[in-house]
């Protein structure tokens, strides 16, 4: 084999390998987009109320920590804070708890200045 055919032959396994470089990354974003589209489907399979949270749920969410009995107290006057703006409270079942009342995440129905009060200063939204 000469030089010119080597370099030639190089050349082309170069060409191959970038080529499948290509394919695999390709591959790659499909597989993230697939992975993306399950975590949010996850998301909305783990939070079937539209964006809702107990007390403890949210504050998991927003990274902080609360203990049970402080997570008690603050759902206590979360759910009286709602019944007195009568707010609606959705009702889950939770193994600490019994039953937990489920708060939005979104800033509708004054619910910022909700979690303001009911976190005493820590803003959860």
């Amino acid at each position: 084999m000469t030089q010119v055919q080597l370099l030639a032959a190089i050349a082309q396994q170069m060409a191959e390998q970038e080529q499948r470089l290509l394919e695999q990354e390709q591959q790659q974003t499909q597989v993230l987009a697939r992975l993306k589209a399950v975590e949010i489907e996850q998301d909305r399979f783990n939070t079937p109320c539209r964006h809702k949270y107990s007390v403890v749920g949210f504050a998991n969410l927003q990274g902080l920590e609360i203990s049970v009995k402080e997570a008690s107290a603050k759902g206590r006057k979360a759910s009286a804070l709602c019944r007195k703006q009568n707010i609606e409270i959705e009702r889950i079942h939770d193994p600490r708890f019994g039953r937990v009342g489920l708060y939005s995440h979104y800033r509708e129905f004054g619910m910022v200045a909700l979690v303001k009060k009911i976190l005493n200063g820590c803003i959860l939204i």
